[in-house]
Parts: structure tokens; C-alpha cells; sequence
């Protein structure tokens, strides 16, 4: 039965295992199977999850509404032919955006992020990077300015600068949800790019243009659409925003992130049942036994216990 860590944590098997794998960067154990906010290794430890893949998974791990994928998939096609599938996803879509109160000219899905970033390459025809927050310039000969890649909030939780010039690109994935009921900004972006936390950490993409026609694409699996589909719903049936946790005030959060203290190793709470970087998540998932055991693994690394 699994457990979490005990006095000193080995995950001997996992070091193996890891060691003989050449095409992956190391991580600090091997997961066997999630479930709900908890990952289990091939060791027999447990985890809390607060990494989530970087904040996609919102609804946690095989989440009880994801048991209709499972019965969607067993009545649909699999690969990427349209479908009923595709058909509800786009409504579904339609329903958010009314709900969230944003208007917009059109909407496309993709597979991966990579794919919606590509797709905006060829359509709004960008080449190059310019810097470290995601501003492209255009092509000579094209019409002057930058395509301003940005989100909300830094890794520090400090709001962004919003883009004074060229064409600003929302990119939402660990703020979706976390910091308002859906988007975390509904003015200033021309278009959005809502990441894999729409599958559910399952894959997929959204792009949202507020004023232009977006060329049309090709379906995306029927798999990654479901799952996409899904957590829009859970989406539409909350009355309210979701209450996140409270942390101590000397824990930095808003909404549903948080950051750890300044000295924190992230790597340090991994023999207390913790995992998570340097910027950790909630999800719908976690509940008060989960936060308090972070908020003590914290504690027992030098934090005051008030």
C-alpha cells in the first residue's frame, strides 16, 4: 500500500530507471499512477502534487468527469475524422465565452500548443524571436510592429506590463481558472491561447481571435477534443468562482498559485510527500488534508508556525 515518505526517502528504483533513459530530462522519481491531486512512484511512495504539468491539470488527476471520456471514446471514432465530438467541443466553447461575457469573431482548436504557435506563425507570418518575454518582430516588408506574446502574471505573481504596441497574444495555461472563473484578463489581447489545462494536462489548445476570421484548420483527435469538451463543461456547471485555499500570509498566492519562500528547495519537500517547483498549483483536487501538509513541510524547513 502506498504511503508517503518516511524518515529518509531512497527511491532506489527510480534512480535505475531513470540513469538508463537517454532521450528524457531527469526527474527525481518514475510515476506509476495518479490519481485525484496524488502521484505514485514505482517505489510505492506518494506524492502531492502541486507541479500538475506546470498547472494544466486543473480538475486533478482522473477526475470522476472524465469517466465520460472513457464511455465517449467507446462510441466514437478515435483519430481525427470529424465528429459528433468536434461538433460538441466547439458549442461547448461557444457557451464559455458567453458565460465568461467575451466576444469574439472566431475560435480554433490544435492538438498541442506547439501546433496553435505554428499555426499563428504561418497566418500572421512572424519568423523570428526577438526576446525572452515572447515578442516577435514582423517580417520586412510587412506591416510594422510586434507580435507580443504575454500572460498575466510573472513567476514572481506580479501582474504584467500590458503590450503597448503590435498585436498582443493572451497565453493562458497555469492562470486559466485559477485567477478569476475562466480567462485571467478579458480586455486588452486581440487573440488567446488557452494551453493543455484545457484538456485537463491531457494536450490540446484553443485559440480565440476577438476581431478576425481565423483560416480554418484540420480536426484535432477525437480523444484530445473529449477531454477538452469535458473540462469546458465542469466550467459551465460552476455557479461561482472556485474558493482556492488559503495559504499563510507568508506564503505568496493568488488565487489558485502560490510561490514558494525565497531559499525554499522544492527539492527538499520530496521526503515529506510534496512534490511541486518553485511556483506550485491547486487544483480542484486538493482539499485542506493536502495544504496542510504542505503548509508543515514548509514549517519544518525554518517557517514560523503562525
Amino acid at each position: 500500500m502506498s504511503d508517503y515518505p518516511r524518515g529518509e526517502w531512497h527511491p532506489r528504483q527510480s534512480v535505475v530507471l531513470v540513469s538508463r533513459l537517454s532521450a528524457y530530462e531527469k526527474a527525481p522519481f518514475v510515476v506509476r499512477r495518479a490519481r485525484g491531486p496524488f502521484l505514485y512512484d514505482i517505489e510505492g511512495y506518494k506524492y502531492i502534487d502541486f507541479f500538475l504539468q506546470n498547472g494544466e491539470v486543473i480538475l486533478g488527476y482522473k477526475p470522476e468527469v472524465f469517466q465520460r471520456v472513457k464511455n465517449h471514446l467507446n462510441r466514437v471514432f478515435y483519430g481525427a475524422t470529424l465528429s459528433l465530438a468536434h461538433y460538441r467541443l466547439e458549442k461547448r466553447a461557444w457557451e464559455w465565452l458567453e458565460k465568461e461575457g467575451i466576444k469574439a469573431k472566431s475560435l480554433r482548436f490544435f492538438e498541442s500548443v506547439g501546433e496553435a504557435f505554428l499555426f499563428l506563425q504561418e497566418w500572421v507570418g512572424f519568423s523570428s524571436w526577438v526576446n525572452r518575454t515572447w515578442s516577435v518582430r514582423l517580417p520586412q516588408g510587412q506591416k510594422k510592429g510586434e507580435v507580443v506574446f504575454f500572460e498575466s502574471v510573472n513567476s514572481m505573481l506580479e501582474e504584467e506590463a500590458f503590450p503597448s504596441e503590435g498585436m498582443p497574444i493572451l497565453v493562458e495555461n497555469g492562470c486559466f481558472g485559477r485567477l478569476s472563473s475562466g480567462l485571467s484578463l478579458h480586455e486588452g489581447w486581440e487573440i488567446v491561447i488557452v494551453g493543455g489545462v484545457l484538456g485537463n494536462g491531457a494536450g490540446g489548445a484553443m485559440l480565440v481571435s476577438r476581431q478576425s476570421q481565423l483560416p480554418v484548420v484540420a480536426p484535432l483527435r477525437t480523444i484530445i477534443g473529449v477531454a477538452m469538451q469535458t473540462t469546458l463543461e465542469v466550467f459551465l456547471r460552476r455557479e461561482k468562482q472556485v474558493e482556492w485555499p488559503v495559504l499563510p500570509s507568508w506564503i505568496h498566492q493568488k488565487g489558485g498559485i502560490f510561490v514558494l519562500p525565497e531559499g525554499k528547495d522544492p527539492s527538499h519537500l520530496l521526503s515529506q510527500g510534496i512534490f511541486t517547483q518553485k511556483v506550485g498549483f491547486f487544483s480542484l483536487a486538493h482539499g485542506e488534508h493536502e495544504v496542510k501538509r504542505l503548509v508543515r513541510a514548509l514549517q519544518g524547513q525554518g517557517e514560523p508556525s503562525s
